[in-house]
């Protein structure tokens, strides 16, 4: 995945690699909601040219995560702390 310097904090472009399973789960969702080249994985509702800005999808991060945990009886784990995840 390309990370582009106009959106890092230190303005450096950088690439992290994918798993299988992360490539797999990408295809389905391009599947979904096919775009013609260059189109961003996350694109802002508002201006799909333009990503999700980032306060956002931590905001809705969080209303899925309450959601999820409020249907669980155990801990669930989360990307940003909490309960470690199962082992």
């Amino acid at each position: 995945m390309r990370w582009s310097a106009a959106n890092d904090k230190a303005g450096r472009e950088h690439w992290t690699p994918l798993t299988k399973e992360s490539l797999d789960a990408l295809k389905v969702a391009r599947e979904h909601c096919p775009a013609l080249g260059y189109a961003w994985l996350l694109p802002s509702p508002q201006k799909p040219e333009v990503p999700l800005n980032r306060d956002t999808l931590a905001k809705w991060f969080r209303k899925a995560t309450a959601v999820v945990s409020s249907c669980h009886r155990e801990p669930v784990f989360t990307a940003c702390g909490g309960s470690s995840p199962p082992s």
